[in-house]
């Protein structure tokens, strides 16, 4: 099989100044994109999935600001998107993750519709070191005739010239991708999913150059489609196992989902030829089934960690590293004996998220090399990709040539020069 797409775009902007108080922003913008994607079976040579689809879209956003004073501040403007859509693709009868078998599908759409949003903001500074913002967007998309009203806060006050903490809360909307929306006239009555954000952190500046962040939040998702024909499952997350959404035959949007976690972050800006970022982050992502039950989702890998810096000793060279770890993502065992009958991978339903892969890690390092003319200048470099050749896994797949479960693992050690 192969995944292909193609991406265009072109924009112009305006900016005006309206005196030393306010400015406005607006641009307008043309981006397309093709799709060609086939996935076939590698031992019947069966469709599996077939998209060559398109979208065009045509982008009108205004911006303004304006400063009432220096406590009063406001922030406005709108946005219009036309979209053209030519939907075109082909699902092959076969056997779901859960076992059920579907029939072949065969979408071919083309629709015109729009998405209209304005936003209002409102910044207030009622002390030196307090900052109140308070924000309004107003969402409408004209396919499935959804109206989004979304409230947003957040609030900073300076300790210390050194300290800040900040605070957020605030509530967003995603449409629901097309290829679920058209599988049946009743998708378009879904509501949209929804998510709360809560965020709490600390700003501090170690040194003049190093600055020390610590932010824990907590995500509240609602109204995420579930099928009643896979009870356990969490459907936005088969793109993740798939690489495609498979066909649902009836949707509901009941779901709940909730993440949590802690990051740390302390990064020095280049200072006396050196710079560098640490981060790590502790979280947990669940999903709640139609039988009630929390189960974590596939982005669950509860650590990441990230180090990278650098050191420039002259306007000539720069050598810099990389390296990270991430905890294994949870995933499902397969069903050995019913994926052996039908030579597909289905999922041992008992086990769903059940089982981790190793944690991930790699070392990346950089070199590089610069030349500087009268008016134009030139970067060689060389660097390696996972310096340790780290065998690290990419998922677990049914090889339909054996009739056995695989592994795909990522890149090995690479090295690129440019």
């Amino acid at each position: 099989g192969y995944h292909d797409a193609v991406n265009s775009a072109l924009g112009f902007n305006w900016f005006k100044a309206w005196g030393a108080n306010g400015y406005s922003n607006t641009s307008l913008s043309r981006s397309h994109i093709k799709y060609d994607i086939n996935y076939s079976d590698t031992a019947s040579d069966d469709l599996i999935f077939q998209n060559d689809s398109w979208e065009h879209v045509v982008t009108l956003r205004n911006v303004n600001y304006f400063r009432v004073s220096d406590k009063h501040r406001f922030n406005f403007g709108f946005e219009v998107q036309y979209l053209d859509t030519h939907n075109d693709y082909k699902l092959g009868a076969g056997v779901d993750v859960a076992g059920n078998p579907y029939p072949d599908i065969h979408v071919d759409v083309r629709q015109d519709s729009g998405r209209y949003a304005g936003f209002l903001n409102y910044t207030l500074n009622p002390a030196t070191r307090l900052s109140l913002n308070l924000g309004l967007r107003l969402d409408y998309l004209s396919f499935n005739r959804n109206m989004n009203v979304s409230p947003r806060a957040s609030l900073s006050y300076r300790l210390s010239n050194r300290t800040s903490v900040n605070a957020a809360a605030g509530v967003f909307f995603q449409n629901l991708p097309n290829l679920l929306l058209l599988q049946n006239e009743a998708h378009r009555g879904l509501k949209d999913p929804t998510a709360l954000h809560y965020v709490l952190g600390i700003n501090h500046m170690l040194t003049e150059s190093t600055r020390l962040t610590i932010e824990g939040y907590y995500k509240d998702y609602r109204n995420m489609p579930l099928d009643s024909q896979q009870p356990g499952l969490f459907i936005l997350d088969e793109i993740y196992y798939n690489g495609f959404y498979t066909y649902h035959e009836r949707l509901e949007d009941v779901g709940r989902a909730h993440s949590y976690g802690v990051e740390i972050m302390i990064q020095k800006k280049l200072a006396e030829r050196l710079y560098g970022l640490v981060s790590a982050s502790y979280f947990r992502t669940f999903y709640r089934d139609l039988a009630g039950e929390w189960r974590p989702r596939v982005y669950d890998n509860r650590f990441i960690v990230a180090v990278e810096g650098g050191y420039r000793p002259g306007r000539f060279w720069e050598f810099s590293c990389k390296w990270n770890y991430a905890g294994g993502v949870p995933y499902t065992p397969f069903d050995l004996e019913a994926s052996e009958a039908a030579n597909s991978g289905i999922f041992d339903m008992a086990r769903i998220n059940g089982e981790r892969l190793e944690p991930y890690h790699s070392l990346n390092l950089r070199a590089d090399k610069r030349f500087h003319f009268g008016r134009s200048n030139l970067t060689l470099y060389f660097s390696v990709w996972n310096v340790y050749n780290r065998k690290n896994t990419a998922f677990i797949f049914w090889n339909t040539l054996e009739n056995r479960p695989d592994v795909e693992n990522q890149w090995g050690l690479l090295p690129i020069l440019g």
